[in-house]
């Protein structure tokens, strides 16, 4: 992650992610005009579960456990959470599935912190999707702001998840190689609510065209609100998880 620039909220991580699923299979006709993968792909379970109190809370919260508790890790260091919950909302349990300079103290401040948080699960069809599954990105270190309104998308988030899912084409080199993978994005929100600096941080993601399209399909979606901090408009570096599986 790239030094903290001036007037930006660069900690702040944008909120569960995504799961992408198609199949595997390798007829040729499965493919279209432009060799991509049939409009088969669906998004996984995009009525995403939020933290009771919304995610600023959340991840403020967080930043305040790791201001009092953790003085040692690098300003670097991410790490990316999956947590499992119940029908009540309560966790089953939290894995650190992907780590970027690991930081075993900062990681064990987030995952008890995510442990105990409580979740609005109301939007989920636990009949349809009886595992309910979350995605949660976070920093291990602190960074000295304090978030009023996290930046996002004009159509809402879940209706975002959606869009990315309709575009999203699973590139037909990774389909046909049977290939899943974990795309992470980091990009900026400007205070106008454009995006630059749009990049993986976690390489080629299981396979390379995987990262290209998920970069395509973020530039379509356009501008973003910005966030802000106090009652000013604010630069954001966000960080979005996308799940790519195979059948």
């Amino acid at each position: 992650m790239p030094s903290q620039i001036l007037n930006t909220i660069s900690f702040l991580t944008l909120l569960t992610g995504i799961s992408l699923s198609t199949s595997a299979q390798k007829d040729s006709s499965l493919k279209n005009e432009m060799g991509n993968a049939p409009e088969q792909l669906t998004v996984v379970k995009n009525n995403k579960p939020a933290p009771v109190g919304g995610w600023g809370a959340l991840f403020n919260s967080i930043n305040l456990l790791l201001k009092e508790n953790n003085k040692s890790c690098d300003t670097n260091s991410f790490a990316l959470f999956e947590v499992e919950l119940d029908t009540n909302g309560q966790v089953k349990y939290v894995d650190a599935i992907w780590e970027v300079l690991s930081c075993r103290k900062g990681r064990k401040l987030v995952f008890e912190k995510l442990t105990k948080t409580a979740w609005d699960v109301s939007n989920w069809d636990f009949k349809t999707n009886p595992e309910c599954k979350v995605l949660v990105p976070a920093d291990l270190h602190f960074t000295d702001v304090n978030i009023s309104r996290m930046a996002t998308h004009p159509i809402g988030m879940q209706k975002f998840y959606a869009k990315i899912g309709k575009d999203f084409n699973y590139p037909s080199v990774c389909l046909e190689a049977g290939l899943s993978g974990l795309v992470v994005l980091q990009f900026l929100v400007e205070k106008d609510g454009s995006l630059h600096n749009i990049r993986s941080v976690n390489g080629d993601s299981g396979c390379k065209p995987f990262v290209q399209e998920a970069i395509r399909v973020l530039k379509k979606q356009g501008r973003w609100i910005p966030g802000k901090q106090g009652g000013s408009f604010v630069k954001m570096q966000l960080k979005l998880p996308i799940r790519l599986e195979v059948n």
